[in-house]
């Protein structure tokens, strides 16, 4: 890649900021203009801009005649924090289902469908889920300096997309990007 990124003007969307920017910033310098999904890292790449996440629009639909089946799910790695409040979920009989893990909790274990499916398999199962429980990451696994993400992910877009009721742990960019969105603080 290096050979064309010399010969044309080249960009990258760095998608996993701040939990990889170490990892991230070695090689951003070889493109012309780096986008990153969370501000927080801006300075450590040259020529960044922030530019968030969304959704596909002809993956991520609402369809209304779409029966929710299921009370409330989450989709994503397993991390302690995310597995003690999903454990938490499980054994009070309020959460449906979970893909992803590996989960080490037996309750939330128990509920897993898979460990992971393709992006339409994902807005399929959202379109049939009434409430999705956003998480976010808790492990940096290149992020020395410990620069704290403020921005939303994936999850958040895609849900709504597909018609489903987002509750999610509290970001800085919940306040401005969707202030009515119903939000909790872990503990």
């Amino acid at each position: 890649w290096r050979p064309l990124a010399e010969k044309y003007r080249s960009a990258v969307w760095l998608l996993d900021e701040p939990y990889e920017v170490d990892d991230t910033s070695r090689f951003s310098s070889a493109f012309d203009t780096v986008f990153v999904n969370d501000p927080g890292t801006l300075r450590r790449h040259k020529n960044a801009h922030y530019l968030p996440v969304c959704f596909d629009p002809g993956v991520h639909t609402y369809c209304p005649s779409d029966e929710r089946t299921h009370a409330a799910g989450f989709i994503g790695g397993a991390n302690p924090r995310r597995e003690e409040a999903l454990g938490r979920l499980a054994r009070s009989g309020l959460l449906s289902y979970v893909v992803g893990g590996p989960w080490h909790d037996p309750e939330v274990n128990r509920l897993c469908l898979a460990g992971n499916i393709p992006a339409g398999e994902t807005a399929q199962l959202y379109r049939r889920t009434r409430i999705v429980v956003n998480l976010f990451r808790t492990r940096h696994h290149y992020n020395a300096e410990g620069i704290a993400a403020v921005s939303l992910n994936p999850r958040i877009y895609e849900a709504l997309a597909c018609g489903a009721l987002v509750i999610s742990e509290h970001r800085p960019e919940l306040d401005t990007a969707l202030p009515e969105l119903p939000t909790f603080r872990a503990l």
